[in-house]
C-alpha cells in the first residue's frame, strides 16, 4: 500500500482533535518565525494537498477541468497568457498580442529564447500546433469554444516566433482565451502519455488519483522555482486534507472549510490565505424542461432566495451576496443589477404558470464548499412559496457522471472574464451549459461584444446581455464566496487570488520556505 494510500485511509474525522492538538505544540516555533522578517529560503520539497483527484486524473493541458488536473497543468504547462491575482491578463510566452483595426487578424510573438523540458526551443510552429489541437473539429478540447472565431487552415507562421491568426468573424476579446487554464503550450510531437512542457516544473512522477511528483526547471524562461520538489497530493476528503495539515504531512492545502477556520486560524504556526474571489455557486434550471421552460417559474424561484442568510449560513459570512450575474470582477460587471427577496410575487408568478404547490428534485454534491449547505438551506426557503425541493445528495462521480443533464441542480465556478464565461456556459455551443440557455438576442449582442474593441461600447452590450441572463436566464446566482487556503507558516510567497483557484492559483514557482 502507498504512502498516500495510507494517509488517506488514517486521516478520519476521529483524528480532528488529535490533528489541533498537534498544532498547538507546534505553537512555540510560529511564534518564533514571527519575531523577525520572512526570508526566501531556495530549496525543499513542498507537499500540497489538493481538494480532489481520482482515477481519470490527467496530465493533458487541455482537458483539465478539476481542481486536481489543474494544479498539475499550471506548474507543468505555460500558456501564452495568464491571470494575476487581481484577474488582469498578463503575458507568460507571449511577447506581444497586436490586432487589426478590424479585429479580424490577431498576430502572436512569442518570448525570445524560452525552452521545453526537454530542451527545445519554444517556436511559432509549437503555438500553431497547439492551437490547432484546442480547436480540432474531431475532438475539440474544454476552451475550444473561447476560439471559434479562429480559422485553422488560416494560421500563417510569419517567422520562427510569430504567426498570425486570420479569423472568420471579428474578435476583439480573443487574446482572452489565451489566459484560461486550460491552453498550455506543447511541442508539435506532443505525447500526453509522456508529457513535456515549459512550465516552472517539470514531471518526475505521476500516479493518477495519488499524488504527482515535479522538480524545479533550472531553465524555465521567468524567475525558476524556489523548491526543488513539488508534490501535489490528491485528498478529495475536507476532514483528511485539514488533518494532514495540522499533522505536518503537507505544508499546504486548498479548500480550507468553514468550520475549521477558527482551529487553523487560531495557531500561528499556520496561515489562513482568503481571496475575495470571482467564484459563484449557481443553482441550475435547466429551461427547456418543465416547469423551468416557463420563465415566470424561473423568476419566481429567484425571488424565493433569502441570498443573506445563505451567504451568512451556507459560506459561514465568508462572501458576498450575488445578485443572479456572473463575473463581478470584470471590468463591465453591471453593478445595477439587483433583486430583493419576494415571496408573495414568487407564488403569484407560480399560480400564473399553473405550478402552485410546485414540487422539484434538486441534485447536489459536495464538490465544493458552501454546496451541500446551499441546496438544504434553499429547500427551507423555498418552503414559504409552497415549493417543496426534495434535496438528492449525490457523490462526486455520479453528479458529474450526469453533468449539464439534471433539471435541477448546483454547480459552481472560479473567475472567468465575462465574454470567455459565455462562451464556456451560456451560448447553444457552448460546451459547460447546464441550463441549455440559447436566446436569439442575447448570442447575436454576444457576437457584438466580440467583435467590439472600444471598451466602453462593448461593456455597453455586456450590460444588456447580462439584464437578458438576469430577467430570463437559467442561473439562480447567489453568492461569491471566498477563496479559503492554509498553508504553514514556514511556507512565504502565496498571496490572496482573485480568479477563485486555490493558494494563489496554484503558483508554487512564487513558494518559498522561510529561512
Amino acid at each position: 500500500m502507498s504512502k498516500i494510500r495510507m494517509l488517506r485511509n488514517t486521516l478520519d474525522r476521529r483524528q480532528l482533535m488529535g490533528g489541533a492538538i498537534a498544532a498547538m505544540a507546534l505553537g512555540y516555533a510560529g511564534s518564533a518565525l514571527g519575531q523577525s522578517s520572512p526570508k526566501p529560503q531556495k530549496g525543499g520539497s513542498l507537499r500540497v494537498g489538493i481538494a480532489g483527484g481520482g482515477p481519470t486524473d490527467s496530465l493533458d493541458p487541455h482537458s483539465a477541468i478539476t481542481p486536481a488536473d489543474i494544479a498539475r497543468v499550471l506548474n507543468l504547462y505555460d500558456g501564452l497568457g495568464d491571470d494575476n491575482e487581481q484577474a488582469e491578463y498578463r503575458p507568460l510566452l507571449a511577447e506581444e498580442f497586436e490586432v487589426n483595426p478590424s479585429a479580424t487578424e490577431w498576430t502572436i510573438r512569442i518570448k525570445q529564447g524560452a525552452e521545453f523540458h526537454n530542451g527545445k526551443t519554444i517556436g511559432a510552429d509549437d503555438v500553431a500546433y497547439t492551437i490547432r489541437r484546442i480547436i480540432d473539429p474531431k475532438n475539440p478540447r474544454n476552451v475550444a469554444p473561447l476560439m471559434r472565431s479562429i480559422d485553422p487552415t488560416q494560421i500563417v507562421k510569419l517567422d520562427d516566433r510569430t504567426i498570425r491568426l486570420k479569423l472568420r468573424r471579428p474578435d476583439a476579446a480573443l487574446r482572452d482565451a489565451f489566459r484560461v487554464l486550460s491552453t498550455g503550450v506543447v511541442p508539435v510531437d506532443f505525447d500526453p502519455k509522456s508529457p513535456v512542457g515549459s512550465g516552472p516544473f517539470k514531471l518526475d512522477q505521476f500516479v493518477p488519483g495519488e499524488q504527482s511528483t515535479f522538480k524545479r526547471f533550472e531553465n524555465y524562461h521567468g524567475q525558476a522555482p524556489y523548491v526543488d520538489e513539488l508534490v501535489l497530493i490528491d485528498l478529495p476528503d475536507d476532514v483528511a486534507r485539514v488533518n494532514a495539515l495540522l499533522g505536518g504531512q503537507v505544508h499546504a492545502i486548498e479548500g480550507l472549510p468553514y468550520s475549521q477556520i477558527p482551529v487553523v486560524s487560531a495557531n500561528s504556526s499556520f496561515k489562513v490565505l482568503t481571496s475575495k474571489a470571482g467564484s459563484f455557486r449557481p443553482f441550475t434550471m435547466r429551461v427547456d424542461k418543465p416547469p423551468f421552460d416557463d420563465v415566470r417559474v424561473r423568476q419566481a424561484l429567484r425571488l424565493l432566495v433569502d441570498r443573506e442568510q445563505l451567504v451568512k449560513l451556507a459560506f459561514f459570512g465568508h462572501g458576498r451576496v450575488a445578485y443572479d450575474a456572473y463575473s463581478p470582477n470584470d471590468p463591465c460587471f453591471d453593478t445595477s443589477l439587483v433583486r430583493e427577496r419576494d415571496v408573495k410575487e414568487a407564488r403569484s408568478l407560480l399560480a400564473r404558470a399553473g405550478h402552485s404547490n410546485l414540487q422539484l428534485e434538486l441534485a447536489t454534491t459536495a464538490a465544493a464548499p458552501g454546496l451541500l449547505e446551499a441546496s438544504q438551506i434553499f429547500a427551507e426557503q423555498a418552503r414559504e412559496g409552497d415549493v417543496t425541493i426534495n434535496v438528492k445528495r449525490l457523490d462526486q462521480g455520479g453528479f458529474f457522471a450526469e453533468y449539464t443533464n439534471w433539471p435541477f441542480a448546483v454547480d459552481y465556478w472560479t473567475h472567468n472574464p465575462y465574454l470567455n464565461q459565455v462562451a464556456l456556459g451560456e451560448l447553444a455551443t457552448s460546451p459547460l451549459n447546464p441550463t441549455r440557455f440559447s436566446d436569439e438576442e442575447f448570442t447575436r449582442l454576444n457576437d457584438l461584444a466580440r467583435a467590439e474593441l472600444d471598451q466602453n461600447r462593448r461593456c455597453e452590450l455586456v450590460h444588456q446581455m447580462q439584464r437578458i441572463s438576469f430577467e430570463r436566464g437559467g442561473l439562480i446566482i447567489w453568492g461569491y464566496p471566498d477563496t479559503i487556503d492554509a498553508h504553514s507558516a514556514q511556507i512565504g510567497g502565496l498571496e490572496p487570488d482573485l480568479t477563485g483557484w486555490g493558494l494563489n492559483r496554484y503558483k508554487f514557482k512564487k513558494a518559498y520556505f522561510v529561512a
